[in-house]
């Protein structure tokens, strides 16, 4: 049918998805729609802290934080100093912010982190969630020391949240810049893609803003990196997923076959189901895959399975905004009606020999969804 539908994990990996360790804290990019987020300020607050008692309440919350805590008495730490900063004087608080980051200090919430609306909902320690209110509190402070973050690179999570932070940047600002070179150096970390954060995961979204090749094929070859975690590879291949809806160049480097290129042959499959008949170039890309000797069974599949892929990758993320990336109802209807007619030519052509004992199957299911498209125009 041709009802717009919420990428699932399993579907795009082919493993069930999660960590096998089952930490959120290093699963791929969660999809879910519905999550928590941090509290907004209070209707009637109290005075408004100075740069003095805002340092105070934000040594009390490390103190807390130090002597251990449950993850719920975290969370509810994290939402007190959150209202009262936010309350606080805004002439001031961006500097107070920036003084107890300087000192270093940090403490563990034990929480994941999970990104929600326009913000964190969770944060695995007290400088994360702290850069990423900062952000919202002074967009000038956030950015320059989300230059240092980046600039350091020391701790995976704090990273992803200073690169949101620079990605949020006019493009007219040059530190705006940093953010494609320093996701360019965060998936370029060993150690970081052997045993990943979550931060470090969720940070691959920046990656998608990006228009540089050389980073797009940084992803693709993380999808088939046998060194690396589970989770690091199903996050690149979210993120080149999230790419193949965006971008036209993304999907012309992927369909290019001549082009030394590393990739997971199951997600090569999938991205190249992505691609819309009605558009010459890619009409003309889809034709040269099926019919290419050098197609695997696996792509055969895993093509074969989707196309035409139109799964809407629905979920908070770091940068992209997924609402904007469905398509509409009519449009989705005429693409599914364009694959169904280049399907039936392609059963009467000589394809590929791993396409041809699951042409039949794809011409029979086309043909049911191509019937449903036609009553939604």
């Amino acid at each position: 049918g041709l009802g717009l539908l919420a990428l699932n994990l399993g579907w795009t990996f082919g493993g069930g998805g999660r960590s096998p360790i089952g930490a959120s804290k290093t699963a791929a990019p969660s999809l879910e729609t519905e999550s928590t987020t941090l509290p907004e300020p209070l209707s009637n607050p109290p005075r408004k802290a100075d740069h003095g008692q805002m340092l105070m309440g934000l040594e009390k919350c490390w103190e807390k934080l130090s002597q251990g805590t449950t993850p719920d008495q975290a969370q509810e730490l994290i939402a007190e100093i959150t209202a009262m900063l936010w309350t606080a004087d805004p002439t001031q608080v961006g500097a107070a912010i920036r003084a107890f980051l300087d000192s270093g200090r940090d403490a563990p919430t034990g929480l994941p982190f999970q990104v929600g609306e326009k913000c964190l909902a969770s944060s695995p320690t007290l400088r994360v969630a702290l850069l990423d209110l900062l952000e919202r509190l002074d967009m000038g402070e956030a950015a320059d020391y989300a230059r240092l973050v980046v600039d350091a690179m020391k701790e995976a999570d704090e990273v992803a949240v200073a690169l949101r932070t620079l990605m949020h940047l006019p493009e007219e600002d040059e530190r705006r810049a940093l953010a494609a070179s320093g996701v360019e150096r965060l998936l370029n970390r060993e150690d970081w893609k052997a045993k990943p954060s979550g931060g470090y995961l969720e940070a691959f979204d920046v990656a998608t803003e990006t228009e540089q090749p050389a980073i797009w094929k940084r992803l693709l070859g993380l999808t088939a990196d046998t060194t690396a975690f589970p989770g690091t590879q199903q996050a690149a291949a979210l993120a080149a997923h999230t790419l193949a809806v965006r971008s036209p160049e993304f999907r012309a480097l992927i369909a290019d076959r001549d082009s030394p290129l590393s990739v997971s042959p199951v997600i090569r499959g999938q991205l190249m189901a992505r691609l819309d008949p009605r558009i010459p170039t890619e009409l003309a890309a889809l034709n040269a895959f099926v019919t290419d000797v050098r197609m695997t069974s696996e792509e055969a599949q895993a093509f074969a399975a989707n196309f035409p892929s139109q799964r809407d990758l629905v979920g908070f993320r770091l940068i992209t905004n997924t609402a904007a990336r469905i398509r509409p109802i009519e449009d989705a209807a005429k693409l599914d009606i364009a694959a169904e007619v280049l399907v039936r030519r392609w059963s009467l052509a000589n394809l590929a020999g791993e396409m041809t004992p699951l042409i039949a199957k794809l011409v029979i299911r086309l043909d049911q969804i191509a019937k449903s498209a036609q009553h939604a125009l």
